[in-house]
C-alpha cells in the first residue's frame, strides 16, 4: 500500500450543547475515544484511530498499512480545512460545472453515433426484445 500524496482529514465528535442525556453521550464519546478500542477498529476496518496512541495497541504486522503510521505520516498531508472553508462553495460550483459539461459531452457523443441509436434507445430495443421472447416463450404450443 502507497500512502505518498495521502490527504489526511480531521475528524471531530460532539455532544450538541442541549442534547438530551448529555452524560451518556460524553460515556459513549470517552468509549469511543479509548486508544485500545481505536486500535481495535483499526485491525478490522484498516483505517488508523483518532487518537494518536492507538497505533500502539494494534498489531505489529498491521501497524505499516495504517494511514498514522509514523512512516506513512510523513508521505501525506493535511487537509487545508481553512482554506476549504474560505472556497468549498467555488470550488462545488467548478466541479459542478464541469461534471455537466462532461454529462453534455457524453450525451453529444452518443448523439454523433453512426448507426443514429443513443444508448437509452438501445437500451430500450434490448428490454423489447427480451420481453418479446419471454412472450414467445410463455405461450402454449
Amino acid at each position: 500500500m502507497e500512502w505518498n500524496g495521502g490527504i489526511l482529514k480531521q475528524g471531530s465528535w460532539v455532544v450538541p450543547k442541549g442534547a438530551k442525556d448529555q452524560y451518556w453521550s460524553m460515556k459513549v464519546l470517552a468509549l469511543m475515544s479509548d486508544p485500545k478500542r481505536q486500535a481495535a477498529n483499526a485491525e478490522v476496518l484498516g483505517y488508523s484511530g483518532m487518537h494518536l496512541e492507538s497505533n500502539q495497541y494494534v498489531a505489529e504486522k498491521i501497524r505499516p498499512l495504517l494511514p498514522l503510521f509514523p512512516d506513512n505520516l510523513k508521505k501525506q498531508i493535511w487537509l487545508d480545512q481553512e482554506w476549504w472553508t474560505k472556497n468549498g462553495a467555488e470550488m462545488g460550483e467548478r466541479w459542478n460545472k464541469w461534471m455537466l459539461s462532461r454529462h453534455d459531452w457524453l450525451r453529444r457523443r452518443d448523439q454523433a453515433r453512426p448507426d443514429g441509436l443513443l444508448r437509452k434507445d438501445l437500451a430500450r430495443a434490448m428490454n423489447d426484445e427480451a420481453a418479446r421472447r419471454a412472450a414467445a416463450q410463455s405461450r402454449p404450443p
